[in-house]
C-alpha cells in the first residue's frame, strides 16, 4: 500500500484537497501501477514549515512504497507528482521537496507483508 504525506504552509479548501488527493492517487496508478483503492494520502495544510529563506510558500511530499521500484517508473512518477503538486498548490516546482522511499515490510488489516 503506497502512502503519501504532503505538508504545506498553504491554506487549502476541502475541494482543493480532494483534487490534490485525486491527482496523487492517479499518479500512483499511472506511473507505479499501484491500485488506487489501496493508496493512502494524508494532506496537512497551514503547517509551520519553511524551505531555505522561508519567504515563499512550499510543500514537502514524502512517499512510501512497498517493494522495489523500477528506476524509470520512479523517475516518471517523481516528475509527474512534483508537477501536479506545484500546479495545484500554485507553487514553483523548486518549492516542492519530494522524498520517495521503498519499504520492505508493513502491516494492513493484521497482515504483515
Amino acid at each position: 500500500m503506497p502512502y503519501v504525506h504532503l505538508r504545506t504552509d498553504r491554506l487549502l479548501s476541502e475541494e482543493a484537497c480532494r483534487e490534490l488527493r485525486h491527482a496523487i492517487i492517479e499518479d500512483l496508478a499511472q506511473y507505479l501501477a499501484k491500485t488506487p483503492a489501496r493508496g493512502m494520502v494524508q494532506i496537512d495544510t497551514e503547517q509551520c514549515i519553511a524551505m531555505g529563506d522561508g519567504e515563499a510558500n512550499c510543500a514537502f511530499v514524502e512517499v512510501r512504497v512497498h517493494g522495489r521500484l523500477d528506476a524509470a517508473a520512479s523517475d516518471a512518477f517523481a516528475v509527474a507528482l512534483k508537477r501536479d503538486v506545484a500546479t495545484l498548490l500554485a507553487l514553483k516546482p523548486a518549492r516542492v521537496y519530494l522524498h520517495i522511499m521503498e519499504t520492505q515490510n508493513g502491516e494492513i488489516n493484521g497482515n504483515i507483508y
